[in-house]
């Protein structure tokens, strides 16, 4: 997949596990990872902040 001007290539490196998990999850509700990624960064600029908490928890 070629990127236009407009758009940008973002690499992350995910445990693998994790990465089959979502995967899983993504296939079930029929999104790509392309767009859960983008709804997100949409999330995040509209409301300025990340849409859920992160904080520590106990292991």
């Amino acid at each position: 997949m070629a990127t236009t001007i407009n758009e940008k290539r973002i690499q992350v490196k995910v445990d693998a596990d994790l990465k089959m998990d979502v995967d899983r999850v993504l296939d079930a509700l029929g999104l790509s990872q392309t767009t859960l990624i983008t709804a997100l960064y949409k999330r995040v600029a509209a409301s300025g902040g990340v849409p859920f908490d992160l904080q520590m928890t106990e292991t």
